[in-house]
C-alpha cells in the first residue's frame, strides 16, 4: 500500500503504510507512525469521517506526533484506497453499519492493540464518531476519546427526517441502494465550490484536499448512496436506543461540535451527551462541520480540548462556560 502527497501536502516522517484483510474479505489500507524522540504518551487512532482518506489527516497526524503520540489510521472500506464497493468509485455505499463495525474491530485486532504503544486513544469524527459510539458499549480498546462534529442525526434538508427513511427504504428494497442521494454532487471537488461549502472553513486547507484528490482521483469519493442512507438511518436509531438505556459506556468520551454546523445536527448531539453516562459536549461557535480543517483559531480551540481531556494539560481555550443539563454537563467553548 502507498501514501499520495502534492506540491503543498506531503506526509509526516515516518508514516508508513500497510494493509489488512478483514473476516469478510474487504482490503483496508492503514498506516501508522511514532514520534521522532521523546517517551511515546501512547496511541492516538483516527478515526476518519465519510469520503475521507488517509492523505487529508497529515497535519492532524503530525500534530498528535508533535505531541508524542504515536498515530494510527485507516481508510474505511468504500473510502479512500480500501476496497471499493461500487463500480462507480465516487458512489459513497455501504450495505450496513456493521460492515464499518468490522472494518475497526480488524483494525484494533490487527494493527493498533498488538504494533502500538499503550495507553489508546482516539480521535474521531462525525461518521467515524458514530461507529465509534457502536463500539463504545462492546469493547475495552480506550482509555479516553475525542468526538469530533460526531454523526449522531443527520441534518435535515428540505424534507423532514420520515420522508428520507421512506425512500431510502423503498430504495433498498427496490434494488436501486446504490443510486446517489437526489441533489448530491456527484463529481469532484473544485476551488470554486468553496463558498458556501458545508465542511471547510479554512481555504487553504480546502485546497489542499482539491490538489491531491485532483493529482489522485482514486482517493475520491461524492456524495452517499440512498443505501448508505438507509444504513446510517437505521444505524442512528440504534445509538439513540443504547444512550437511552443508561448503561455507561466502556470508556469516556468528550464531543466537540460545531456551531455553524450543516451537516450533522448539533443539536442532537448535545441532546444525545445529556443521554450518555460520562460525556461531555463542547459546542464551538461559529464552526463548521470539519472542525480540525478551519481557521487557526477554531482549530486552537479544539486542540486545547485535546490537550485538556486526553493529554490532561490545563485548557487554552479563551472561555469555557458549563451548562449542567440532565446527568451529564454540556459546555459551550468560546474561541479565544
Amino acid at each position: 500500500m502507498k501514501l499520495y502527497s502534492t506540491a503543498h501536502c506531503k506526509p509526516p516522517e515516518g508514516l508508513k503504510a500497510g494493509r489488512l484483510v478483514t473476516p469478510d474479505g474487504a482490503v483496508l489500507r492503514h498506516a501508522t507512525a511514532l514520534p521522532r524522540s521523546g517517551p511515546v504518551r501512547g496511541t492516538v487512532s483516527i478515526l476518519t469521517g465519510r469520503a475521507d482518506f488517509i492523505e487529508a489527516y497529515y497535519e492532524i497526524i503530525g500534530e498528535l506526533l508533535a505531541r508524542r503520540y504515536a498515530v494510527a489510521i485507516f481508510d474505511w472500506r468504500g473510502q479512500g484506497l480500501s476496497s471499493r464497493l461500487t463500480r462507480n468509485r465516487l458512489r459513497g455505499h455501504i450495505r450496513s453499519f456493521a460492515q464499518y463495525d468490522t472494518d475497526l474491530r480488524s483494525f484494533m485486532q490487527e494493527v493498533v492493540l498488538p504494533e502500538c504503544p499503550a495507553p489508546h486513544f482516539a480521535l474521531a469524527h462525525s461518521m467515524g464518531a458514530h461507529v465509534l459510539l457502536r463500539a463504545s458499549w462492546k469493547h475495552i480498546w480506550f482509555e479516553r476519546a475525542l468526538l469530533i462534529s460526531p454523526m449522531i442525526r443527520i441534518r435535515r434538508r428540505r424534507m423532514p427526517r420520515w420522508w428520507w427513511r421512506f425512500w431510502a427504504t423503498a430504495a433498498v428494497w427496490l434494488g436501486l441502494g446504490r443510486m446517489f442521494i437526489p441533489g448530491q454532487r456527484k463529481r469532484l471537488p473544485r476551488p470554486e465550490d468553496f463558498p458556501g461549502n458545508a465542511r471547510f472553513g479554512d481555504y487553504e486547507r480546502f485546497a489542499r484536499e482539491v490538489e491531491m484528490l485532483q493529482a489522485h482521483p482514486d482517493l475520491a469519493v461524492a456524495g452517499p448512496t440512498l443505501g448508505w442512507l438507509h444504513a446510517a438511518l437505521v444505524s442512528g436509531e440504534e445509538l439513540w436506543k443504547q444512550a437511552r438505556s443508561h448503561e455507561p459506556p466502556r470508556w469516556q468520551m468528550l464531543t466537540v461540535a460545531a456551531g455553524d454546523d450543516a451537516v450533522v445536527s448539533t443539536e442532537a448531539t448535545r441532546a444525545f451527551a445529556r443521554e450518555v453516562a460520562s460525556m461531555a459536549c463542547i459546542v464551538v461557535p461559529g464552526a463548521r462541520h470539519d472542525l480540525l480543517m478551519e481557521r487557526d483559531a477554531i482549530r486552537q480551540s479544539v486542540w486545547a480540548a485535546f490537550d485538556s481531556f486526553i493529554t490532561g494539560e490545563q485548557p487554552q481555550i479563551g472561555k469555557i462556560l458549563a451548562q449542567p443539563e440532565g446527568g451529564s454537563s454540556s459546555l459551550i467553548a468560546e474561541s479565544a
